[in-house]
């Protein structure tokens, strides 16, 4: 249950990273939605003043998660990151110590390839849930308490019976700027940051709380998400090596599946169909950041259909499938879909949106798609891979002959846990190679993933 107090007892601690001092934040009775819980939302006082990663709030989480993902803490905290425009902002992750924390056994120390150093606790999962929403309340921190949904974040539960350490951001960010991908990226670079830096602690800086457990010293990372999380993984595996080169030591690999990295193709597709309701969330949340871009959406609206489509800043993904179903979104706009591709929104779709333009991932990318995925088309993905592929990455690719784009997350289940375990256990040059490109069709039905019900 969703409760609408919070008291917050603040314990001044030495910053883990010699920025200024971060908090320890009493726990609330039970979850808030972001909107009520002032650590959530509260602007941090010198924001500017942290660096890039560093903790500003920390508590342990609210409810009964531990039990629910079967971890042995959980955790949340704040942390400094940016804007797409550079501007100081601040974001929120969740973080699950495993019950038995993973202990490598790698051939090598420090291989680009595999897991750092025998040790416990060296394996560091960033998991980015698709949630796609301008609405802070719907964020994925929301969505894990919810018994009807936890089912949707059961890649979560696999890595951490795996021994795992997760991290599960709010990737958008406090105001939810849903599908801008550059402000994503930052948010998760910075919050792998934020987790080494909380690995750091040790109880007596953490004010009673149990250590996180994670080797700082010796943990390496990887990145996964599917569809909208694939688009923010992907973006912060572009970014990393120009964003956060501090962590090139220790990035193991990223996993991204069901990629649509094409937004006016995208749109195409999903427009008129079950799906649409996911337009008007992106273009929502692409606009947050821009208020020349926002004033024309909303200019361009059609009259009698601009407070339906701005409903859509109180909906939730599935909220947005129902209110839009099977409706024309390019008919809520005066001049249709010229309006949607007038220039000041197709500048965002480029700078904020589509892959391929940022760089290209440093670490080992394993990617899979439904070749029959009705999201976005599967030549654009082919195209995104080509394109890595020519930049010198090394990567896997996986185009599934079965199935289409929501079953393909299942479908793509135990594949990317397997290939992010290679990473950790120091045995992916043996089985996958260490250079090139493999892009190959599989027919693989895995009955064993999670159903996407938040997209």
């Amino acid at each position: 249950m969703i409760v609408s107090t919070l008291l917050l007892l603040l314990l001044p601690v030495a910053s883990a990273v010699g920025g200024p001092n971060f908090s320890i934040i009493d726990t609330p009775s039970g979850p808030l939605l972001p909107s009520n819980d002032p650590f959530y939302m509260s602007e941090p006082a010198n924001l500017s003043a942290y660096s890039l990663g560093d903790l500003i709030r920390i508590r342990a989480a609210p409810g009964n998660l531990s039990a629910m993902f079967n971890a042995s803490a959980v955790y949340n905290i704040i942390y400094r990151t940016e804007d797409s425009l550079g501007h100081p902002l601040w974001s929120f992750s969740t973080v699950f110590s495993p019950l038995n924390p993973y202990s490598s056994t790698p051939t090598s120390n420090h291989s680009q390839y595999g897991a750092f150093s025998k040790s416990k606790g060296t394996a560091f999962l960033s998991y980015q849930l698709p949630y796609n929403t301008p609405n802070v309340d719907c964020s994925v921190s929301v969505l894990m308490y919810d018994p009807t949904q936890i089912a949707t974040l059961g890649d979560v539960t696999a890595a951490l019976q795996r021994g795992w350490f997760v991290s599960v951001p709010d990737f958008e960010g406090p105001f939810a700027a849903s599908t801008a991908g550059a402000l994503e990226g930052k948010a998760i670079l910075d919050g792998v940051r934020a987790v080494y830096s909380l690995a750091a602690l040790d109880g007596s800086q953490l004010a009673g709380l149990e250590p996180l457990g994670l080797d700082a010293a010796h943990a390496s990372f990887s990145l996964w998400g599917y569809s909208g999380g694939a688009i923010s993984s992907g973006w912060a595996g572009e970014m990393q090596p120009y964003y956060a080169p501090d962590l090139q030591p220790y990035f193991a690999g990223l996993a991204i599946g069901g990629m649509p990295p094409g937004f006016v193709a995208t749109a195409d597709l999903l427009d008129g169909t079950s799906s649409a309701g996911l337009l008007p969330n992106a273009l929502l949340g692409l606009t947050q950041q821009f208020p020349a871009a926002r004033e024309f959406l909303v200019s361009s609206l059609k009259q009698e259909k601009s407070q339906d489509f701005l409903a859509a800043l109180n909906m939730s993904a599935l909220q947005a499938f129902v209110a839009f179903y099977n409706q024309s979104i390019f008919d809520y706009f005066v001049n249709g879909r010229d309006d949607f591709t007038h220039p000041i929104l197709t500048s965002l779709y480029d700078g904020q949106y589509d892959l391929r333009f940022k760089g290209i991932p440093s670490v080992p990318v394993f990617a899979y798609k439904a070749i029959g995925d009705q999201f976005s088309s599967i030549q654009l993905s082919d195209q995104l891979i080509t394109e890595y592929c020519d930049g010198g990455a090394v990567v896997l690719y996986e185009r599934n002959t079965v199935g289409e784009h929501l079953s393909e997350l299942q479908n793509g289940h135990s594949r990317s846990l397997d290939w992010l375990d290679s990473l950790f256990n120091g045995t992916h040059a043996e089985i996958y190679g260490t250079s090139g490109c493999v892009i190959k069709n599989v027919t693989v039905v895995d009955p064993n993933g999670p159903p996407l019900a938040q997209l």
